[in-house]
């Protein structure tokens, strides 16, 4: 979707594009909202309850961070 997204915007002359937070804005202590397909059916799977410094989160975004960087740097 987010290839999608980009194409979408570029056709309509959009350059520049931001992500959002990898933690809530008050004081980093929380994961911001995300949803997954889980056994194809969208499921939240973090959210402000969950600590910015948990395993299961540091592990998602060892995870997220290097493929959504190389996913960047291969589209740009």
């Amino acid at each position: 979707r987010l290839a999608r997204w980009v194409e979408l915007c570029d056709e309509k002359g959009i350059r520049y594009f931001e992500f959002s937070h990898l933690f809530t804005q008050w004081g980093a202590k929380h994961a911001p909202k995300i949803i997954a397909s889980v056994d194809g059916n969208p499921q939240k799977i973090f959210g402000w309850e969950t600590d910015a410094t948990g395993e299961a989160y540091r592990l998602f975004l060892e995870q997220f961070v290097p493929a959504l960087t190389e996913w960047i740097h291969a589209n740009d």
